[in-house]
C-alpha cells in the first residue's frame, strides 16, 4: 500500500485552483446572456415579441420575449435578456389585432436598446 501525504501548501494550491475554475465557469455562464431594453413606438399595442437566431425558423423556434408580461402599449419599454451566442437574429412583433411584422438577419452585436417604430412608410427596427 502506498501512502500519499500532501503538503499543506499543495492542498491550498489545489483549493485555489478549484475556486478559480468555478469562478471562470460562473463568469462564462454570465456572458451567455445580454441585457437589452425594448421599446414600442409603433403607434399600436404589441402583444408578442419573438426573437431567434437568424439561421432558424421563427415560426418554430422563436421565443416570446413578452411571455408572462403585459402588452407593450405605444411608448412602453421593457428590460429583457437574449442569448449572446449569435450576432444576427430574426424578430417578429405581433399587434393586438393579430397582424405581425418580421425582420430577418438583424445585427445584434452591440445591441443594448431595440426600438420598434413606425416612420410613416412602415414599421422599422433600430438598435443602439
Amino acid at each position: 500500500m502506498i501512502k500519499f501525504r500532501a503538503p499543506a501548501h499543495f492542498v491550498r494550491v489545489l483549493a485555489l485552483a478549484a475556486f478559480l475554475l468555478a469562478s471562470i465557469q460562473t463568469a462564462s455562464a454570465a456572458e451567455e446572456w445580454k441585457d437589452c431594453e425594448m421599446f414600442n413606438f409603433t403607434d399600436r399595442t404589441v402583444t408578442q415579441v419573438y426573437m431567434c437566431a437568424a439561421d432558424v425558423d421563427i415560426n418554430e423556434y422563436g421565443k416570446n420575449m413578452l411571455e408572462g408580461r403585459s402588452p407593450l402599449k405605444n411608448g412602453d419599454g421593457i428590460a429583457v435578456q437574449y442569448p449572446a451566442e449569435h450576432r444576427y437574429y430574426n424578430f417578429r412583433i405581433v399587434f393586438d389585432n393579430g397582424d405581425f411584422v418580421d425582420w430577418t438577419n438583424f445585427d445584434c452585436a452591440d445591441m443594448h436598446r431595440v426600438t420598434f417604430f413606425n416612420d410613416g412608410d412602415g414599421y422599422k427596427i433600430r438598435a443602439n
